[in-house]
């Protein structure tokens, strides 16, 4: 599941758009079984696909990993076209959670259904922040639901917003408790750079998870843990997620300094040259140390 902003620009390079299909088919396509079904319209949840199938329903594709795609606030559609459609078109990815209409937003959920688990997700991708805010007040947002029994699902929203409002009265961002009342059991909530893998429960009826990106984006102090993805697991209507530190990404060690806390550091150039260089080399040995790990 991919939460929005797969790609930087939302008219990337030819370069880029090479490498990331070389990449999406190294990983998605082979020979092993997909044990999922499809249960909901596939020409519903995914609209722009040029058949009305999901990518491991076609009969010409050999996908051995689904991949589910919303668009986030980089890569999203120019009249009508993202640049998510060019993988999906070619086969590699499910893309869904397009709105048709940001004044009235209806959201249909993807159900899948493996053995006795049925997952239903529901995908929205990034809309203007003051337009959702408004749809949200004015109920102007639906989630369907499945048409038998509601509660024996596990319901999984994907979205990509601004977490939280900048300001008293700023409309820059979707609160938590916007969510409630719609019976999700998880929220993937993409967009925020920072990770923060362990669940936080709202309200008591949900609980949110911030995968976080998986690149440092910003020399801050919330991107300076490791970057991590996750493995989902869903049992009929319990989940566990465990996080995985990515080693393909350069560690970063952060300081902050302030000298006129230090006892040992004079007003001297010499001073100061020989403390920042002994932190230097401490950061130095803390980075090889991450390396190894």
């Amino acid at each position: 599941i991919l939460g929005g902003d797969l790609f930087h620009d939302n008219k990337p390079s030819l370069s880029c758009i090479t490498r990331t299909t070389r990449l999406f088919r190294k990983y998605v396509l082979g020979s092993r079984p997909v044990d999922i079904e499809l249960l909901s319209d596939p020409a519903m949840n995914f609209p722009t696909h040029p058949a009305p199938i999901a990518n491991f329903q076609d009969p010409n594709m050999n996908v051995a990993m689904p991949v589910f795609a919303i668009h986030g606030n980089h890569d999203d559609p120019i009249g009508g076209v993202s640049a998510i459609d060019t993988l999906a078109t070619a086969g590699l990815v499910n893309y869904f959670g397009q709105t048709t209409d940001v004044d009235d937003i209806v959201v249909r959920p993807v159900l899948l259904q493996k053995g006795n688990t049925r997952v239903a997700l529901y995908g929205l991708g990034n809309v203007r922040d003051e337009r959702l805010n408004r749809c949200f007040s004015l109920g102007k947002v639906r989630f369907l639901k499945p048409r038998d029994d509601a509660r024996s699902w596990f319901s999984v929203l994907v979205l990509h917003q601004n977490r939280g409002t900048r300001g008293q009265a700023s409309k820059c961002g979707i609160e938590e408790t916007s969510l409630l009342g719609f019976g999700f059991d998880l929220v993937i909530w993409g967009n925020e750079h920072e990770q923060r893998m362990t669940p936080v429960s709202v309200g008591n009826a949900l609980e949110i998870v911030q995968p976080g990106s998986t690149v440092m984006t910003s020399l801050s102090a919330a991107e300076s843990n490791p970057k991590q993805c996750a493995v989902l697991d869903i049992q009929g209507t319990a989940y566990r997620l465990t996080p995985h530190t990515l080693r393909s990404v350069r560690p970063v060690v952060r300081r902050t300094l302030e000298l006129w806390r230090e006892p040992n550091v004079t007003k001297t150039i010499d001073s100061v040259d020989a403390f920042l260089k002994k932190v230097a080399e401490d950061m130095l040995v803390e980075a090889e140390e991450k390396i190894k790990r």
